[in-house]
């Protein structure tokens, strides 16, 4: 079919205007099928790199706050965002033996998935903590929730709760497998907590 011949163009580094992909009027949704593959083919690749990684904790301490205060940079400075995002976390700064782009990556994986599947007009809040035996790192929505019976699924790779939802938004279906393995790395868990039309709390508890 038609995807077949995209994927072999994407691959051969040929750009899209140079197949006039852009400027085909016979199939308008051509521009995002291409960014939906590219974006899942740099799922891809980090998900394999994590995992050969997997099983060697980082032990450089750094700085969690400063990781958190670029995210929030990140999504505050998106335009067209329609839901607002609530960032809160200590005063005093944090430390933590991590991997620092790795840690950025379930940061912002965890808020886009809240703002996947969140229709609500309550702001999302994120919050970092220092807990008494780990560093959590929570994302809280009041969106549609998930049914108690998808969340042990939800780490498995391409499951989506909502197909045609994720793939509107842009979702491979791999942010939250690449989450778990990165927080496994780390030597902590993903906690997911969620009620159907209620919302969903997903948080990142790293050990200290």
């Amino acid at each position: 079919g038609n995807n077949g011949i995209y994927i072999v163009r994407l691959k051969s580094k040929q750009t899209a205007e140079e197949f006039n992909l852009v400027q085909d009027k016979t199939n308008p949704s051509i521009d995002s099928e291409l960014e939906r593959m590219s974006l899942l083919i740099q799922d891809l690749l980090s998900l394999s790199r994590i995992e050969r990684t997997e099983y060697n904790p980082p032990t450089k301490k750094i700085n969690i706050t400063n990781i958190f205060n670029e995210v929030k940079d990140t999504f505050h400075s998106k335009k067209n965002q329609k839901i607002k995002i609530d960032f809160k976390s200590p005063k005093k700064e944090i430390f933590l033996a991590a991997d620092p782009l790795e840690l950025k990556q379930v940061f912002i994986n965890l808020v886009q998935n809240s703002l996947s599947h969140s229709f609500s007009k309550k702001p999302i809040l994120v919050t970092l903590s220092n807990k008494k035996d780990s560093i959590d790192f929570s994302v809280r929505d009041f969106g549609i929730g998930i049914a108690q019976e998808d969340i042990p699924l939800l780490t498995k790779r391409f499951y989506r709760v909502d197909s045609a939802r994720s793939r509107e938004s842009g979702n491979t279906g791999l942010g939250l497998s690449i989450v778990k393995h990165i927080i496994n790395r780390h030597q902590g868990e993903l906690i997911i907590e969620s009620e159907l039309d209620l919302g969903s709390q997903f948080t990142a508890s790293l050990k200290k």
